[in-house]
């Protein structure tokens, strides 16, 4: 992996057993040893059949980051 985030994020999945890693930086994880997908899709996976979701947008910064 390029990052050290994504490879801490990508190892502590793994390590823990999960199957899934719910993040919007999808591209820089191609070499996980989880699944990546980004947040809609996995609403649209597992969402139960009798739910329908609202999207919500996608924030262009992080509120943490807006001084």
């Amino acid at each position: 992996m390029h990052d050290f985030e994504d490879a801490l994020i990508a190892e502590s999945a793994a390590r823990n057993g999960m199957n899934v890693a719910i993040t919007y930086n999808v591209t820089d994880r191609t070499r996980s040893p989880v699944t990546t997908m980004p947040p809609i899709e996995f609403a649209n996976v597992f969402k139960p059949a009798d739910i329908e979701y609202e999207e919500i947008p996608r924030p262009q910064t992080a509120p943490y980051l807006l001084r």
